[in-house]
């Protein structure tokens, strides 16, 4: 059994390698509204991800510029967006990079969301 020090080591073994903002690449994304609104998509190991939008399609400002979405892929590759209560059921607008860290983060330790 490890003591203090060696349960702080695992923990931080367990979130270096969880994905956070800086690990998102943005590209131009034409189907929505606003020609300048660009989309990043991640996977996570667990089989969720996020879409995270900016730009004038996306539900956010100046100061939160970021919307998220969560998503569920599929074995091909393929994926969905899913709503889940933990969320409020619906995209999350307004955001800082430092909000979609905060829930990259969270997404990534949850087995199941519904």
């Amino acid at each position: 059994m490890c003591s203090f020090p060696c349960a702080n080591f695992v923990v931080r073994l367990v979130f270096m390698h969880m994905k956070i903002f800086d690990d998102l690449v943005f590209v131009p994304e034409s189907s929505t509204t606003g020609s300048d609104t660009q989309k990043a998509l991640i996977r996570f190991e667990n089989g969720y991800g996020v879409s995270v939008l900016t730009g004038s399609g996306a539900l956010a400002t100046l100061e939160k510029p970021y919307e998220l979405a969560v998503i569920q892929f599929d074995n091909d590759g393929s994926y969905k967006l899913i709503y889940p209560s933990l969320f409020n059921g619906d995209v999350i607008p307004f955001l800082t990079s430092e909000d979609v860290t905060s829930y990259m983060k969270i997404i990534q330790t949850l087995h199941e969301l519904f």
